[in-house]
């Protein structure tokens, strides 16, 4: 009798569940965004994360833009065309300002275990879209939307090469010349 009831209770909160869930359509959130590397952080510090999306990027920093600490686990949503692929619409979190990177930050439990994974924002700047199979092959992990810790959007900030510019002053001086020679 209690197996029973047990069994009840888990199949009305199933039903419960799925009776809100929200799907959005490929169309909206454009595609998967790339994984581009994971890492276990020690620290998760903002200069410390900052640091190491700079070095993955190859560039010499990042700015942050925008940051939230405590996303909602409602806040993602699969989507319609493809059933491993889940999207968050990055536009509601306050402060957000349209981003090429962002990283998701997992509540892992563990310290054998990649937390910190950064992603290119591919298509729809609005929207995360990622694929949490793919991102936590081999790592042996119970993954729920309540462990997500912080999703965080970064702008690489190119500083240009002094190699490019001295190339570009030397096109224009042979064009300069070019031209002088021609007009003797």
């Amino acid at each position: 009798m209690v197996k029973l009831f047990d069994s009840l209770c888990v199949a009305f909160c199933l039903l419960i569940v799925s009776a809100s869930a929200n799907a959005v359509l490929m169309d909206d959130v454009g595609v998967e965004d790339r994984l581009i590397a994971s890492f276990d952080s020690p620290n998760s510090g903002d200069a410390t994360i900052s640091a190491w999306v700079a070095s993955q990027l190859g560039v010499d920093s990042v700015d942050l833009t925008f940051k939230d600490d405590s996303p909602s686990e409602s806040g993602w949503l699969q989507i319609d065309d493809a059933s491993e692929l889940h999207a968050y619409d990055l536009a509601t979190i306050a402060g957000y300002e349209a981003s090429d990177f962002f990283i998701i930050k997992l509540g892992v439990g563990r310290s054998d275990a990649d937390d910190t994974y950064l992603f290119e924002n591919l298509g729809s700047l609005d929207w995360a879209a990622v694929n949490f199979t793919d991102m936590l092959v081999g790592q042996n992990l119970r993954f729920n939307f309540g462990r997500i810790s912080h999703v965080t959007g970064f702008e690489s900030a190119n500083v240009p090469e002094p190699g490019t510019l001295f190339l570009l002053m030397v096109g224009v001086a042979g064009l300069v010349a070019s031209r002088v020679l021609r007009l003797k």
